[in-house]
């Protein structure tokens, strides 16, 4: 081979390799794809969010008067039986100020009726004569004596003293609920006064077992203290808050699979009750939210589960069988 032909031959090659690197990186983007297989059987649409199992039958024992707690040794899990002592308290001396505001409340109370009354009088009087008003200029209006203006603001001002009386009947009821509180409190400070030192067993209201002990040691609570939670927790429900547009689509008595976690087997429950009010919820994201909260029973007593356990929810919102199946990606 002489060298202009071996010449050749190099340049040829550099030529072909550069156009081969520029087909290659002219050449288009390979598109990556998943393949799915379409097929028929059966198909669910739920509305999956999360949710807590709560004690349905549970009561909060409070403290009945002030005193001193004394330690109990009831832990939670512990079971009791109705009329159990549950603890003991040392009640302390009744206040005299407390007795005295009760009191002061009370009169303060009873003057907000008195003075409530009054102007529900003065409120009917004022209706009266615009009452008595607008029957005079409707007779002058038959003669023409009235104009059409006069009889119209006649009839303004009646219902105007109208709607000052209906204000005034809802201030005195409002003032009356008022003295009824007051009345109550000063006749819970009367029964509340046990002799100072006296002993005082606060025993379970119900069989079942210790749900919390909201005060452990000893120390001085105030009478409605909240010391113990009773309940069964076998006897649980779920609750899951879902969106206010999507609790419309909810029915009652519709399926509920409900999961401790992701891998965890699913158990069966059922709506029971979805709540008519909703409420305003921050969602993680920072968007108020109205949610509505819906309650479903456990279709068997779960195992494992307690008061307050956090849990998945998916309520069933639609099943059918022999569904064509398509990935909702490749619609």
């Amino acid at each position: 081979m002489t060298p202009k032909t071996r010449r050749y031959l190099m340049a040829g090659g550099a030529i072909a390799a550069l156009a081969a690197i520029g087909v290659w990186m002219t050449r288009p983007a390979v598109v990556e794809t998943e393949l799915a297989v379409v097929t028929r059987g059966p198909l669910r649409v739920t509305l999956d969010e999360d949710g807590q199992t709560e004690v349905l039958h549970h009561v909060v024992v409070s403290a009945p008067v002030t005193g001193r707690l004394l330690e109990t040794a009831l832990r939670s899990g512990d079971s009791v039986s109705r009329g159990d002592v549950l603890l003991t308290m040392v009640a302390a001396p009744l206040d005299p100020r407390t007795r005295q505001q009760a009191e002061a409340a009370l009169g303060a109370a009873q003057a907000a009726v008195s003075q409530a009354e009054a102007g529900a009088d003065v409120a009917r009087m004022a209706l009266d004569d615009a009452g008595r008003a607008l029957g005079r200029a409707q007779e002058l209006h038959r003669t023409g004596a009235v104009s059409d203006r006069d009889l119209e603001s006649a009839q303004q001002l009646r219902g105007t003293r109208q709607r000052e009386l209906d204000a005034a009947r809802e201030q005195v009821v409002a003032a009356r609920a008022q003295r009824s509180s007051a009345r109550a409190a000063l006749s819970g400070a009367s029964a509340a006064s046990v002799p100072a030192g006296s002993r005082v067993v606060v025993r379970a209201p119900r069989a079942g077992r210790i749900l919390r002990v909201y005060e452990e040691h000893e120390r001085s609570v105030a009478a409605g203290t909240p010391l113990i939670e009773v309940g069964d927790p076998r006897d649980l429900e779920v609750v899951a808050d879902v969106l206010s547009s999507d609790a419309r689509l909810v029915a009652v008595g519709a399926p509920m699979l409900v999961r401790v976690s992701d891998t965890a087997t699913a158990l069966a429950a059922r709506v029971t009750r979805v709540e008519p009010a909703a409420f305003t919820k921050l969602s993680p994201l920072g968007v108020q939210e109205q949610r509505v909260n819906v309650h479903g029973a456990f279709d068997a007593p779960p195992v494992g589960l307690g008061d307050a356990y956090q849990v998945r929810v998916a309520i069933v919102l639609w099943a059918g069988g022999g569904v064509l199946r398509v990935p909702a990606s490749a619609l």
